[in-house]
C-alpha cells in the first residue's frame, strides 16, 4: 500500500508499507489527488497552478514518484474526479492503452479532460517498475452559471453521466450532465446553505491511499481519522 500525502509546503509525501517515507516537489497551490484507472499514476490538481500533473505510483529509487507530465486547465482546479467510463485497447501481447476521462472543477467552470496511458506488465524477474507513458487532451470548459464558488462535495454517478456538486453559500445541489454539458440546480429547503467540511491543518491537506489491485481505492481523510 502507498499513501500520497499532499501538503501546502510544496511537497507530495509518498508513504509505503515497505519503503521509507519520501517526497517529491509539487506546487504549493496543489489542491487534490486522484488515481488513474489502473493505479499506475496519480492525478495531482493545481500543480503547477492551472494544470493537472501525473505522478507515478511506482518508484525508481531513491525517487518516490516520477512526474510524468501535465495538462493545462482553464483555471486552478479545486477538485478532480476520474470518470468510471474507461476504454482499454490491446496494443500487443504484453501491452495495452487506456483512455480515461477526468473532470476538473475550476470555479466558475467545470472542464472535461482525457488521459491516455499505457499498461505494460513487468517481465518475470524484473523488480523495477515500467513507468507508464501518459498524454492528455482537453475540451473547452463549461460555465456552471453560479459565479465563483467554493466546492464542498463533488460526486460522480455510477454510470459517469452526471456529477453532483455541493458548494459553499449556494442553496442548491448542482447536477452537471457530462454528455450534454448542462447544469440543473435543485434548490434546498428553506433556502439553506450547505456546511463546509472541518478545516484540515495548515500544512496537511489530505491523505490518499492507493492499494495495488485491479482498481485503486481513493480514500481522502483528515487528521481526525488518521
Amino acid at each position: 500500500m502507498k499513501i500520497f500525502i499532499l501538503s501546502d509546503t510544496g511537497k507530495l509525501y509518498v508513504f509505503s508499507t515497505v519503503d521509507a517515507l519520501t517526497s517529491v516537489p509539487v506546487s504549493s497551490s496543489a489542491t487534490g489527488v486522484a488515481f488513474s484507472a489502473d493505479g499506475s499514476f496519480a492525478y495531482v490538481a493545481g500543480s503547477p497552478g492551472s494544470n493537472i500533473s501525473a505522478f507515478s505510483t511506482c518508484e525508481i529509487p531513491p525517487v518516490g514518484s516520477v512526474d510524468l507530465g501535465n495538462v493545462s486547465t482553464a483555471g486552478i482546479p479545486r477538485q478532480i474526479l476520474p470518470l468510471p467510463n474507461v476504454h482499454e485497447a490491446i496494443l500487443g501481447p504484453e501491452q495495452s492503452g487506456i483512455t480515461q476521462n477526468v473532470l476538473a472543477v475550476e470555479p466558475p467552470n467545470i472542464q472535461l479532460l482525457t488521459a491516455q496511458f499505457t499498461r505494460t506488465p513487468l517481465p518475470k524477474d524484473q523488480f523495477t517498475c515500467n513507468l507508464p507513458m501518459v498524454s492528455f487532451g482537453s475540451i473547452p470548459p463549461v460555465n456552471l452559471g453560479q459565479g465563483n464558488f467554493t466546492p464542498l462535495l463533488m460526486q460522480v454517478t455510477g454510470d459517469g453521466s452526471q456529477v453532483i456538486i455541493v458548494a459553499k453559500n449556494i442553496p442548491a445541489v448542482l447536477i452537471f450532465d457530462v454528455n450534454a454539458g448542462t447544469t440543473t440546480a435543485i434548490p434546498l429547503a428553506n433556502n439553506a446553505s450547505p456546511l463546509a467540511h472541518p478545516p484540515l491543518s495548515t500544512e496537511l491537506r489530505s491523505l490518499w491511499a492507493h492499494v495495488t489491485a485491479t482498481l485503486p481505492i481513493q480514500t481522502p481523510a483528515d487528521l481526525s481519522t488518521s
